[in-house]
């Protein structure tokens, strides 16, 4: 009666263990394929191991305990063959979820590195732009403060309006295009003569 006792013991861990090697191929690939349903599934699939063993050794502690209560000292083998069945299967079962936690683990730090390269990318790409538009500013506002042909034609007091028109259109638009400063309106059309007072006589 030991022998069967022990047979079945044998099988039912190999049904577990091949279970649950089953079940972490099916982790493994669908963290592979789908990361974003890898936290429902590791759940679910523990949770399912978990009382598919807890069902397992009850099922054989119960039939051992009523084909071997008529006899004391089998009974006590049985017992102990069965501790030892529970301790290696919850061994396995934590292994399991442990690697479970460090696949996922792992995919999230893969992401997050990820998102902090992107992110870095991008910063570097915003100041290098921000610089460039601030040093198109400036030139042209150097070019309007150097228009020898405005400051010329109106006045050298006219350099400190210019410079500051140019960097008020300049901050308010921040595009490479250059300044068109206004130029100044043609001068009244000039009177005719007076006419002699001797045409009207």
């Amino acid at each position: 009666m030991v022998v069967v006792v022990v047979v079945v013991v044998v099988v039912v861990v190999v049904v577990v263990v091949v279970v649950v090697v089953v079940v972490v191929v099916v982790v493994v690939v669908v963290v592979v394929v789908w990361m974003v349903v890898v936290v429902v599934v590791v759940v679910v699939v523990v949770v399912v191991v978990w009382w598919l063993v807890v069902v397992v050794v009850v099922v054989v502690v119960v039939v051992v305990v009523v084909v071997e209560v008529v006899v004391v000292g089998e009974a006590v083998v049985v017992v102990v063959v069965v501790v030892v069945v529970m301790v290696v299967v919850v061994v396995v079962v934590l292994k399991v979820v442990v690697v479970m936690v460090m696949i996922v683990k792992s995919g999230d730090d893969t992401q997050v590195s990820e998102r902090t390269q992107v992110s870095e990318r991008t910063q570097v790409s915003e100041r290098t732009q921000v610089s460039e538009r601030r040093y198109t500013c400036k030139r042209e506002t150097y070019t309007g403060l150097t228009d020898k042909r405005v400051t010329s034609r109106r006045g050298p007091g006219i350099t400190a309006g210019l410079h500051n028109i140019a960097s008020q259109e300049c901050q308010a638009r921040l595009t490479p295009a250059f300044i068109t400063y206004p130029r100044p309106p043609p001068p009244p059309p000039t009177p005719p003569d007076a006419l002699p007072v001797s045409d009207f006589e």
